[in-house]
This record gives structure tokens, sequence and C-alpha cells, in this order.
């Protein structure tokens, strides 16, 4: 079985077919011929050739994408492989932006910025569990990764820039509106354009979804030669899976993501960090931690795995409460003024304070999420009840949100846009009265030049009226990245548990990026700094991959070692 589907992955390769096949429907008919000719399949393959020019990337999000693009510019033949009908997984979602210091859109706008200064940003944030070298190649590579998403390949104007949480300056850099005012999500928008580039190199880039990679196939020497995936039934991946396929390859880069779906007992969160079970998850269904269990079935170090962020305004949606994947409720939402209140309509935190406080003010001062819209009993089977608090924005919030922006989380069902107080008190279900003096006297407070009941001091919007047009959105705390992963070096490579003492490894021939590997973020990752780690560590671990490839030679390459399925 795994010669046929050597051979047939390699005549694909030579066929340049589509870079969007189902290459297990391909295949199945090609074995089906090529066991004719070969005979039947023995127990262990013969050594793969000493230069086996493919790189296999398992998951299709931003940090694969990159990864493959770089082995195919360094001339390797890429396959990469997601479990999902579509590729772009978590980094289609995201919407901070991309870090970048001292690149050439800062310099245009007169902000002064330094690689150390940002090394020393991400440092502080990590708590002290990041590893500096592997932020010094993302920190000192963040003006690259800018700025080759927005060059010939791709053409991405990311000409905005915020300044988040944490960065000591602006350098989170976005797309800019539309004329009409409309958003420009960052994450879509990036992966449309990076897949775009992918997918019209056939001649040497195959794409393969509804696949799942179940494990990596090694040497006797404990080298990576390849991986075994098994592909959806056929019309789709629901009603069965279909037949398993082995592809060899010169090396493997694992970018699948994080672990914060997945809550079954076997669970990586379940191991790791049960304490964050009860949580619903900004991340999607594919955030099952199935790279990091592909690399820990070769001895693969893992790092800070119980480190979990959690990100304060989820948005529930008021049809499906109990649903565990929420859409992420942007810190600006907060950060322009919108006001959180509880079931009575009182505030109880500071807004602006850190996430962790935030988080934890919801907790004590939340409700238990147990009815939807329409009235009727919800019930958390396959999800989670959230604790939720209430989110009110007014028309001046709005605008400096933005009402583009605001109006594609109307369109979801995420905002209500009520006529005043009295109108979102029966959506929150509490007196109008309360609500009224609530918003009074965060008026009273803003306008008075001190700080607050809860110590608030900055106050974006200071004018809130009980007459005026209100949005209000239902959120809650949610699990938004898992800091832990694989242990990895600063050319990406794996890295082999070791024993105390002792210096940690590579696995030969595996790389690893993306919030799959562990190392970089510590325990907090700041905003903007995922689809930069993405970017940066993608292209390492792709380049890294295809020289290791193309080279071929010893253990790097497979040669002189049969193949065994781990």
């Amino acid at each position: 079985m795994r010669r046929l589907a050597l051979l047939a992955a390699i005549a694909l390769a030579t066929l340049g077919l589509s870079a969007s096949i189902d290459l297990g429907q391909l295949i199945s008919p090609m074995l089906q011929r090529l066991r004719k000719i070969l005979g039947p399949a023995t127990a262990t393959t013969s050594a793969p050739a000493e230069v086996n020019p493919v790189v296999a990337v398992v998951g299709g999000g931003l940090a694969g994408l990159a990864a493959a693009i770089e082995a195919y510019e360094a001339g390797a033949t890429v396959y990469l492989f997601d479990k999902a009908k579509s590729l772009g997984g978590n980094s289609a979602k995201a919407t901070s932006g991309i870090n970048g210091a001292e690149t050439s859109v800062q310099r245009d706008k007169g902000i002064q910025d330094k690689v150390e200064m940002f090394h020393g940003d991400v440092i502080r944030s990590g708590a002290g569990r990041s590893v500096p070298a592997l932020v010094d190649v993302v920190a000192g590579r963040s003006a690259d990764a800018v700025e080759w998403l927005m060059g010939d390949r791709f053409g991405l104007g990311l000409t905005a820039i915020a300044h988040c949480g944490g960065h000591s300056a602006p350098r989170t850099h976005r797309l800019p509106p539309l004329p009409d005012g409309r958003p420009v999500p960052v994450g879509f928008t990036t992966i449309k354009a990076v897949q775009g580039y992918l997918s019209s190199r056939p001649e040497r880039v195959n794409i393969v979804t509804n696949a799942e990679v179940t494990r990596l196939l090694v040497a006797k020497d404990g080298a990576v030669t390849g991986l075994s995936y098994r592909r959806a039934a056929q019309g789709g991946g629901k009603g069965g899976q279909g037949e398993t396929v082995e592809v060899a390859a010169g090396a493997v880069v694992l970018a699948t993501g994080g672990y914060a779906f997945d809550r079954s007992p076997a669970s990586l969160l379940s191991k790791y960090a049960p304490d964050k079970l009860h949580l619903a998850t900004t991340s999607g269904p594919q955030a099952t931690g199935d790279g990091v269990r592909l690399a820990e079935d070769l001895g693969a170090a893992l790092v800070d795995m119980d480190q979990i962020q959690v990100h304060p305004t989820a948005l529930v949606d008021p049809k499906d409460p109990t649903n565990l994947s929420k859409f992420l409720g942007p810190e600006t939402m907060r950060g322009e003024g919108g006001i959180l209140v509880d079931g009575t309509g009182k505030r109880f935190t500071n807004e602006l304070a850190t996430r962790i406080a935030v988080t934890e003010a919801i907790f004590k001062h939340g409700r238990p999420a147990t009815r939807a819209a329409d009235g009727s009993a919800v019930a958390a089977a396959g999800g989670v009840t959230p604790t939720v608090a209430f989110l009110i924005m007014n028309g001046a919030v709005a605008e400096k949100f933005g009402r583009g922006m605001l109006g594609f989380y109307k369109g979801k069902g995420l905002v209500t846009e009520v006529e005043d107080a009295a109108a979102a008190a029966a959506l929150i279900g509490t007196d109008a009265a309360t609500l009224a003096a609530t918003l009074q006297q965060y008026a009273r407070d803003a306008h008075a030049g001190a700080a607050d009941a809860f110590g608030k001091v900055t106050f974006p919007v200071k004018d809130f009226s009980p007459d005026e047009p209100l949005f209000v959105a239902i959120i809650t705390p949610a699990i938004h990245y898992t800091m832990g992963g694989v242990a990895i070096d600063a050319a990406g490579r794996v890295l082999r548990n070791a024993a105390s003492g002792s210096a940690q490894e590579p696995i030969p021939r595996l790389f690893a990026a993306g919030e799959v590997s562990g190392g970089v973020h510590g325990g907090n990752r700041l905003a903007g700094n995922s689809l930069l780690e993405c970017v940066v560590m993608g292209r390492v671990a792709g380049r890294e991959a295809a020289a290791v490839a193309l080279a071929g030679g010893g253990s790097s390459s497979g040669g002189g070692a049969a193949k065994a399925e781990l």
C-alpha cells in the first residue's frame, strides 16, 4: 500500500494536476491499476529515494499556507492536507491584524518603533515563559513578514495601524475600511490572497481537503518519512470515513493549530487545563490538537500546555447561546467606549481593565444563559452554558468602532439595535429605571475628571443617554488561544523529549509552526502576534523543510532505512 501510494503521488505531481484536487479520489483507481502491475503490497517498504522532493504540510491556516509557499518557491513539490472542506482555520477569523516593528508603513506615518521594544513587549507579556530565541526570530522578522504580505505576491494594503494593549508603540497593521466605511476583515482577506497565490501553481502544489492525517511515518533511525491520512467518505465528511492513504515525503510541517475545541475526556484541554472546560471558545471545530498528538507520538517535547488565553468578550448568539464556538467581540468594542452591565442593568467593572480582571468580574457578577431568544430553555449538550453579561454601545461608540464593522455583527444576530434604554432593559430582562440610572451615572462619572467607583479614569465616550438608540450584545468569557504546544527551535524543527539536564535534539525532518507550537507567547499572547507567528515561523519551517527534502542524505532524507508506521 505504501509503495503504491507513493507511486500514485509521484504520478500526480508529474502530471501537474489541479491544486484543489481530492487526492484520495484520484489515487484510488490508480492504486487498483498499479496493483495489477506490481502485485500484492508488502508489510514494509523499501527505502525511499535518496532525495524525495516532497514537503507535506498538515494544516491549511496561515502558518501552513506560508510554509507551503516557501517550500514551493525553494523548489519542493508540496502536498498540503487539511481535514476541513476549506482552508483558513482560525487565521481566517483573525480581526486584530499583524504586528510589525520598523515597517515602511510605520516610517511613513512617523511612528517610532524598534525591534528591541517589540521583543521586550513579548517577553513581558509572556511572564517569563517565552523562549527568547523564538522571540528573536518573530520580532526580528516582523517587518519582513508585513512587507511580504504587502508585496507583489499578495498585494495586501496593510496601511492602517492600531496601538493594541501591551504594545509600547502602534504596530498592529490592518486593512483600512472601504470608501463606504465597510470593514475589510484582515484574517479572511489575508487567507484568500495567500491561498489564491498557492492554488494558482498546480505544477508542484497539491491541496488535499477533507483529509485527516492520522499518523506520521518514520524510518528506523527516527527520521520522518511521510504521513498517513484518512480521506472523507464519498459525498463529504459525514457518513463515515474512506480509505487510508500514505504519502512519502522528504519532510513534514505540522501547522494544525491549537486544541481549544475538543472537550472529550481524552482531550488535551481535559488533560492540561481541566479548569477551562466550562468555557466556550473562539476557535473553530478544527482546533482539536491533532498536530500536537502526532508529534507527541514520536516523542516530541511539549511546552506550556496549561497556558490558556481567555478573552472576556466573546459574543453569544441569542438563538443558540450554548454553542461551543463563538465569534470574538473585538477589544475595540470596549476600547472605544462600550459599557458592561450585569443582568440587573448595573455596571460591575472597569471596562478597560486587563482581560483577566474583566473575565473574573464577569464570572463574579454574570449569570448563566439558560434560555434562547424565543424564551425556550436551552441544553448544553455538545456545548457549554455560558456565564453572560451585556455590552452596551451608543451611536458615538458605534462611530468610533465603525458602523460598517458593527453592521457585520448585527447581520450575524450578535448585536441588537434598540430605540432606547427601556428597550435595552427589556432585552436584558431587567428594570428600565435601573439601566437608565446606570447610564446617567456613567455620564456623570465620565465628566467628573476622576476615577469612578471601579477605578476607570479613561472614558472614550462620556455621554450616554437613556433616550438615545443603543446597541446591545450578550458577551461571555471564552478560550481565545492555546499558548502551549510542540517545542520547536529557531529553525522550526520539532524537538524531542530529553532527559533532565540533556540538550533537546530535533526529530529529523519534522517541523512545526503556528498555534500547534509553543514557546513564543509564554503565559499570554499579545494581540496581533498570532498572524505574525504564522507568517514568520511558517515561512521558516517551509524553507527549512524544503532544504532538508531537496538535500537528501542520511537520516534527514530517510535514506537507507525501511519505513515503519507509528
